[in-house]
């Protein structure tokens, strides 16, 4: 059995080898807010990782992107990016906080992270900005 803080944990590490693998410097820090804090080129960018195990319906994962008891959504006052994890496929969709910050939970359709290129599409998509 896997418990939340084991299943966290290694959400971080398979987002942090997905931006080792995008050229990023990631340490996983485990701040208020964000889990991994990672560096590329005098760029910094605050990673919240939210990790799930397995498919929430047979054909959808879900993830909290909220804080607290109160279930307040992430803001990018307290990230840049939220990295949504799936321990059986072992990926990583990034994401921009500002494009979920006004949800408790995000859904994505299992193919998705089925996708060949999902983990460097969606890196490069969150820091074009960085």
């Amino acid at each position: 059995l896997i418990n939340h803080t084991r299943l966290g944990a290694a959400g971080e590490h398979i987002a942090a080898a997905a931006l080792i693998l995008g050229g990023w410097s990631p340490s996983i820090i485990n701040a208020d807010g964000f889990d991994i804090i990672a560096v590329r080129k005098g760029a910094t960018m605050r990673v919240q990782v939210k990790a799930t195990k397995k498919p929430f319906l047979p054909s959808q994962y879900q993830w909290s992107c909220s804080v607290g008891k109160q279930k307040r959504p992430l803001t990018i006052a307290d990230c840049d990016v939220l990295a949504f994890t799936v321990l059986d496929l072992r990926r990583t969709l990034f994401v921009p906080v500002a494009r979920v910050c006004d949800q408790i939970t995000f859904k994505l359709p299992i193919a998705r992270l089925h996708e060949a290129d999902i983990e460097h599409e969606s890196l490069t998509a969150v820091t074009f900005a960085f």
